[in-house]
């Protein structure tokens, strides 16, 4: 009796050690995002997006101040494309502004290694690597365009970013990522880069002779709240 009473002492003092390596978190913050690109059709500029991301984080202790991170993200994606297209028709022929932006909005998981550096008291600096892989859950194209003349509308057009139409993008991204920040407390404040290896743009219209190659990266400042 006395051997099975130290045994389930035992048992639950080591049940106890691993749950206290465990702890769950909160996260949001803000995303700029933007894509590595190459087209070898007239599509505008590409430039950055603003989006989000917000969601649960785990983190387990390695050892000491070493520690594995994840969690599910939702986060939001994308570019903005600016160009003006001249119609035909002569020396006065009109002009169209317009605007394409693309939202992307994935549910994520991260992985990745931390380290944490004690520089006073219950402050940290850290820093993590690892990757990530995201599923597209939602999001649209939107083109809207302004042309200079008055007798004709402006337009705006959408569709399903990872719809089935020869624009949309595939649903699956996957890549590398790298953070750095600090914590005080339960509180975490970072800034995070996302660099991602999938192409996700490859036209799916196999009759077009036109190709597009596209891969995600994305730049954001993050708060966290650790729960426990």
């Amino acid at each position: 009796m006395r051997a099975c009473f130290f045994a389930g002492l035992f048992l639950s003092q080591q049940a106890a050690a691993q749950q206290s390596r465990f702890s769950l978190g909160l996260r949001a913050g803000l995303n700029l995002s933007n894509a590595n690109e190459t087209i070898d059709y007239l599509d505008g500029k590409i430039g950055p997006k603003l989006g989000y991301q917000g969601g649960v984080t785990v983190e387990y202790q390695l050892y000491k101040r070493l520690c594995l991170q994840s969690g599910i993200l939702v986060t939001a994606k994308g570019t903005k494309h600016r160009g003006t297209d001249l119609w035909i028709g002569g020396s006065n022929a009109p002009t169209t502004t317009w605007v394409r932006t693309t939202n992307l909005v994935y549910a994520q998981a991260p992985l990745r290694i931390a380290y944490k550096f004690p520089v006073a008291s219950q402050i940290d600096i850290f820093v993590n690597a690892g990757g990530y892989y995201a599923l597209g859950i939602a999001g649209k194209v939107v083109w809207k365009g302004k042309t200079n003349r008055e007798e004709i509308p402006d337009k705006t057009t959408k569709f399903d970013s990872f719809g089935d139409e020869r624009g949309s993008f595939s649903k699956t991204d996957a890549g590398l990522g790298f953070g750095v920040g600090a914590t005080y407390r339960r509180f975490s404040l970072g800034l995070d880069y996302e660099q991602g290896l999938v192409d996700i743009g490859a036209l799916k219209d196999a009759a077009t002779t036109n190709h597009r190659s596209y891969k995600n990266y994305n730049f954001a400042l993050v708060l966290g709240y650790r729960l426990k």
